[in-house]
């Protein structure tokens, strides 16, 4: 009896194909919910505690015929930071404190700009940046506190006259360390950054929304490595009733809703400058001589005229 030849093929159930696109479609939204959930806010706060370090090169306040010292000085938990020392002329002096990734280069024109006003300036590397120790970047108050006993020491420099000015992290170190000290008697906050996830406005698009668990685990993650501090909306009207300017670009952008937020829960005095047409950290680039002004008077009514 000849046996039916049997096809090369199966047919499949309908079934079996419509499962088999269901499994994929939720294999790749479970992917890419991991990705935009663990994987990359977790690459995201590795790059934010362990910045590429840009050397300190090619100038230096020298250049611009202004006499400094090349300083180092070491925080309480034992990061030697690196930096210049420009001496005060008029008793009042100021740290400047660069943002993430930059380094003290990244503040020479406003360092300068104070420096040529008499001022007495301490413009340095964060840890993790520049030629400072540390290999992981601290939200934290250290690096601050150490410059502010530097410039208390100094000859030359009045202790009730000390200042700061610091630009998204270094605005975000600055201001922990005036929470916790009144030797910072005045602070300029460019582009305050978050130091927390409390920190963020509340969403206001789909794409705000889809923002908030990616940048939850962010911050979660730096909790969880010690870096990220307390809530900077929690901690800045701790800095009352000595004076604040904050100052934010990127109009109508997530930096303008935060530091609006920022200034409604400072303390009096306190001063809000807004340069819409700025990028984050563009703010001196888009109006140079007026922010030369507007810091120059900031500090020259708070350390000057009212001490």
């Amino acid at each position: 009896m000849q046996r039916k030849q049997m096809s090369g093929t199966t047919k499949r159930d309908p079934r079996y194909w419509r499962n088999l696109r269901i499994f994929g479609l939720v294999s790749l939204l479970a992917g890419l919910l991991f990705a935009w959930c663990v994987a990359l806010p977790l690459d995201r706060a590795n790059a934010m505690t362990h910045p590429p370090r840009l050397a300190v090169c090619c100038v230096t306040p020298g250049d611009r015929g202004i006499v400094y010292e090349d300083v180092t000085f070491t925080t309480a938990d034992g990061v030697a930071l690196s930096g210049w020392y420009i001496p005060s002329r008029n008793r009042a002096a100021v740290m400047v404190l660069h943002g993430l990734s930059g380094n003290r280069l990244s503040r020479l024109d406003a360092a300068m700009t104070l420096a040529e006003q008499g001022y007495g300036v301490l413009v340095f590397d964060l840890r993790a940046h520049g030629a400072s120790g540390g290999d992981t970047v601290s939200f934290g108050a250290q690096d601050a506190l150490a410059a502010l006993a530097f410039l208390q020491q100094r000859a030359g420099v009045d202790p009730n006259r000390i200042g700061a000015l610091g630009l998204s992290l270094g605005a975000v170190v600055i201001t922990n360390a005036a929470a916790q000290t009144d030797g910072i008697s005045a602070v300029v906050l460019e582009g305050l950054g978050q130091g927390a996830f409390e920190d963020f406005p509340p969403p206001d698009d789909v794409r705000e929304v889809l923002m908030t668990p990616y940048r939850w685990v962010v911050y979660q993650t730096l909790i969880w490595r010690r870096v990220s501090p307390a809530p900077m909306v929690d901690v800045i009207g701790d800095l009352s009733p000595r004076p604040i300017l904050l100052i934010s670009g990127a109009g109508g952008s997530l930096e303008r809703r935060s530091v609006r937020r920022y200034y409604a829960a400072a303390g009096e005095p306190k001063t809000l400058w807004e340069i819409p047409e700025a990028d984050h950290a563009g703010t001196w680039l888009a109006r140079p001589d007026e922010f030369a002004d507007k810091i120059v008077a900031f500090f020259d009514q708070a350390l000057l005229v009212n001490r």
